[in-house]
């Protein structure tokens, strides 16, 4: 039997094999995993403590990037009391419409731009259903959920972004405006960053993030 040859780009001792012969297309999760995984999660989620999900699933302590941040208040609203019940719903339902089929190829490129700041990307490497692939795992039975997860967590960064960018500042309030214009910089990037790498144009991103956040926050 011939043998599927393999490349590997090799940094920090961890390669990232992507299969040449093969093509890979990653399929949204189905209601039904989404659920499970989400009440799987909730249930180890310990309220009292700072803790969130990284990119790999594991638990950590101690946030600190906006992701990191983002994944543990997303996590304390899921985990809310039925009296929040309304908030909750309104996560859920934005989750869930990143499975969408016509959405699955943007909530793709999403989560590629939330590992690519994270620094887990090769150099230049694209965002392809192979990279993804490698990077959670042939035999990983959650990549589908952790896809939509990380495509959430950076749409909820990117509106941090543009609502920290939006914020009035006197033009006197010197350290203010720099810290401002910091955000505002890094909200243009993810913006270019999203239209060189997805088949969608900026407006789309903005429709996204319309009808999605200003819904329900």
């Amino acid at each position: 039997m011939r043998k599927t040859s393999r490349v590997y780009y090799s940094r920090n001792k961890k390669s990232y094999p992507f299969l040449r012969m093969k093509q890979i297309n990653i399929l949204p999760p189905s209601f039904q995993e989404i659920k499970k995984h989400l009440d799987k999660i909730i249930k180890k989620f310990n309220p009292y403590d700072l803790v969130f999900l990284n990119c790999q699933g594991k638990w950590e302590t101690s946030p600190h990037l906006i992701r990191d941040k983002a994944a543990h208040e997303l996590l304390f609203s899921l985990w809310k009391p039925k009296s929040n019940t309304e908030s909750k719903e309104g996560w859920v339902n934005i989750f869930f419409s990143l499975t969408e089929p016509d959405q699955w190829p943007t909530s793709k490129t999403l989560a590629w731009m939330s590992l690519a700041q994270l620094k887990t990307l090769p150099p230049k490497m694209e965002p392809t259903d192979h990279y993804l692939m490698s990077f959670y795992g042939r035999s990983s039975k959650n990549i589908k959920f952790f896809i939509a997860w990380e495509a959430l967590l950076e749409l909820i960064e990117i509106e941090v972004l543009k609502l920290l960018a939006a914020y009035p500042v006197p033009e006197w309030k010197k350290d203010e405006k720099t810290i401002q214009n910091h955000f505002q910089r890094l909200c243009h990037q993810k913006q270019e960053l999203f239209k060189k790498r997805s088949s969608l144009d900026g407006s789309n991103l903005e429709f996204i993030l319309d009808h999605s956040f200003k819904i329900y926050l």
